[in-house]
């Protein structure tokens, strides 16, 4: 990533770094809502019954609901960083 600063009256401004940045954090903050709704459906399918099923000899066993929980609630932690506060990424570490 090359970064270049001018000057321009009275601002200085860091060209094409400060954009890749953004889109960037544009791209991943779309992946996890994406990736969010999924999650939530997931769960929703499992709570409605559709743990697994079986269609002759093939079968379908979804995730535990515990799993996926842990995965929303990154997500969400995700989500929330990438899209508030003053602009700058921070850091989400999931524990658990």
């Amino acid at each position: 990533m090359s970064f270049s600063l001018y000057f321009t009256g009275f601002f200085i401004f860091q060209a094409h770094g400060d954009f890749e940045v953004r889109r960037q954090r544009t791209e991943r903050l779309v992946k996890a809502k994406v990736e969010l709704e999924q999650v939530d459906a997931a769960i929703a399918a499992i709570q409605n019954g559709a743990q697994s099923y079986r269609i002759g000899s093939r079968g379908l066993t979804r995730a535990d609901l515990k799993t996926l929980y842990v995965r929303k609630d990154m997500l969400e932690d995700l989500v929330t960083a990438l899209s508030g506060g003053s602009g700058r990424f921070r850091q989400v570490v999931h524990v658990g």
